[in-house]
């Protein structure tokens, strides 16, 4: 998904081509990283039971040796931050941080299913640090 100013778009799940966000049926991206309500804040408010699990390295950072982490969030802020998608029950997390930044660089999201249905599993990546990149609109 790409936002700027008031035009969105977001990739077609089916075939990879960008498209055009009607309004009204958008999602803000801002909203994840406001300090108050957004993923700062749910990890340092909501996350319960942190569990170490090893270091492990992602296939998309390779040679990097990053912390997994295990552990549990509360799903309210999550609801509220994803407009109803994710939540409001207690969802399962697991996350990988940079040893000595301890920058967060993949959060993976488990709902867990219901009444036999299946979980669903949000992954969140984050890269280039520090840096500062052009958003530009992806339909030319």
């Amino acid at each position: 998904m790409i936002s700027i100013g008031n035009n969105q778009w977001q990739t077609n799940l089916l075939t990879g081509e960008w498209e055009v966000m009607q309004p009204g049926f958008s999602f803000n991206p801002s909203v994840l990283f406001h300090p108050d309500t957004g993923i700062q804040a749910a990890l340092a408010n909501d996350l319960s039971e942190l569990e170490y699990i090893s270091i492990d390295e992602l296939e998309e950072v390779p040679g990097q040796q990053l912390y997994k982490l295990t552990g549990k969030l509360k799903g309210e802020r999550a609801y509220q931050m994803s407009f109803g998608l994710i939540g409001p029950d207690e969802l399962l997390v697991t996350l990988w941080i940079q040893p000595v930044t301890f920058e967060l660089h993949r959060l993976v999201v488990v709902e867990v299913g219901i009444n036999g249905e299946e979980d669903t599993e949000w992954i969140i990546d984050f890269w280039d640090f520090d840096q500062i990149i052009a958003i530009s609109n992806p339909i030319p």
